[in-house]
């Protein structure tokens, strides 16, 4: 696999602050190839320095599993896992779960590490994360720091900082576009009649109310309403939407298969394998519409979607490029024959 030219530029930029700073961050758009870009890195490091190991970190099982596939097909290195009940630390590369390692009785055994890469690096100022960098350093002081985000932007306002001293590297969005690697966006503002409402909304914990955002949006004509626009301007198209809530997700979902559309609501609550099964199923086509409340907005990549609707007010720019960008990606005509895909068409239900 040949990296891009801006691929190349970002791998070079990340070998040469790493080695200069001791970390970088890597800031580069949703389908830009993130995961290629920490897999050419990684592969050259362990080429390079033969007592390398590496972890990469992430928060998602999904993450987990497309990092460590995607990874270990463009290095051809041996990888592990830790996460849950597995606890392997074998191979010169890990992929390790956030969630997993926060526990100190986890990191316990946690070999030195010569170089730690986190995905969606915008979550490292959380406490969960900070726990397992600082374990890193106290066990190898020299270790070096790789993070890649879409959005470096919190919505909390807490500076990453501490963590990554310099930005290596930053492509944007607009110049994908421009290029012809993502597709652009082509957005549709339909007003519902409840921006008054919307307006009103009190925000808590660094993003608005969503439960006072489901009682202004969960309605039955309301989402009866997002049915119709929906079935005049993308009913040829994979779709997702963002709600403000689950139970405001699974209405929406309702009101689309009340009109004999298949559609399905994915939760964070639900087991892995069930997840990963209804996401296999829309990729596949067999379900056209997924709702959703903030599950899809990191970690999912499924070049077909055509829509992006959005069904609840966001606070952040950071959350709603996130979210746009799920349906950015090109569609490859070998992995989906006869799929054609110029644009995106975006549903802004909630201003």
């Amino acid at each position: 696999m040949i990296p891009r030219d801006y691929q190349r530029a970002a791998v070079d930029a990340a070998h040469a602050q790493t080695t200069e700073h001791g970390n970088t961050m890597l800031v580069l758009p949703t389908g830009a190839g993130k995961t290629a870009i920490a897999g050419f890195y990684i592969g050259e490091t362990v080429e390079r320095q033969r007592d390398a190991r590496v972890l990469v970190l992430q928060h998602t099982d999904e993450l987990i599993e497309q990092n460590q596939a995607s990874i270990a097909n463009i290095t051809g290195l041996g990888t592990s896992i830790v996460k849950a009940a597995r606890n392997d630390w074998d191979s010169p590369v890990t992929f390790g779960s956030v969630q997993t390692l926060a526990r100190g009785n986890r990191r316990a055994d946690m070999p030195s590490l010569s170089h730690l890469v986190i995905d969606e690096c915008h979550r490292a100022a959380a406490a969960s994360y900070q726990s397992i960098i600082d374990h890193a350093r106290e066990i190898n002081p020299d270790v070096k720091l790789l993070g890649l985000s879409a959005t470096p932007g919190r919505g909390d306002g807490r500076s990453l900082r501490k963590t990554f001293s310099n930005v290596g590297f930053h492509l944007k969005i607009g110049t994908l576009i421009a290029r012809g690697l993502l597709v652009p966006p082509r957005t549709f503002t339909i007003d519902l009649g409840v921006g008054d409402e919307l307006a009103g909304l009190t925000s808590t914990a660094g993003d608005f109310d969503m439960r006072a955002a489901d009682k202004v949006l969960n309605r039955s004509v309301l989402n009866e309403t997002v049915v119709e626009h929906w079935t005049e301007k993308a009913a040829d198209r994979r779709s997702i939407f963002f709600c403000a809530t689950v139970e405001h997700a699974k209405a929406v979902a309702a009101a689309f298969r009340a009109e004999g559309i298949t559609a399905e609501t994915i939760t964070g609550e639900m087991p892995g394998r069930t997840r990963a099964d209804l996401i296999a199923r829309f990729d596949r086509g067999d379900v056209q519409v997924l709702t959703n409340c903030m599950v899809l907005t990191e970690g999912f990549d499924s070049q077909p979607v055509g829509c992006i609707g959005i069904l609840r007010p966001m606070l952040h720019k950071g959350t709603f490029i996130q979210a746009i960008g799920r349906g950015l990606r090109r569609v490859d005509p070998a992995r989906y024959p006869g799929i054609v895909k110029t644009d995106c068409i975006v549903l802004d239900f909630a201003g």
